[in-house]
């Protein structure tokens, strides 16, 4: 018998078919630094496409998706952290092939910060 018991909450079908998608190119947190917190999922292709979803009830709204854009590159891996210099605000990386990236998320956009 386990303690543990795993069920799903929400769930999504992402993408239309041949878009591919790897394990690195997900990350969940507060990512546009909304407060009162709350967690938003982030998720990249390799195809270059970014979608930042933020559920609200077990069950896939269209609402729920809060961004989707296309960059300029397919995404290798997203992550989030402190990445922008002198700000206490939480920023989106996301690794190109030739390039990092780093996106400070606010409610009307998106904001570029880009780190060398």
């Amino acid at each position: 018998m386990s303690v543990f018991q795993l069920q799903e909450w929400w769930g999504v079908h992402v993408a239309p078919e041949g878009e591919d998608f790897d394990w690195s190119c997900f990350a969940v947190g507060n990512i546009d630094n909304a407060v009162p917190a709350s967690d938003k999922i982030a998720i990249g292709s390799q195809q270059g496409a970014l979608r930042i979803y933020h559920p609200t009830r077990p069950q896939y709204r269209v609402e729920d998706l809060v961004y989707e854009g296309v960059l300029n590159a397919p995404i290798l891996q997203v992550l989030l952290g402190r990445f922008i210099p002198s700000n206490d605000t939480l920023g989106l990386a996301v690794l190109h092939p030739r390039e990092l990236v780093v996106y400070e998320v606010i409610p009307q956009g998106l904001k570029v910060v880009i780190l060398l």
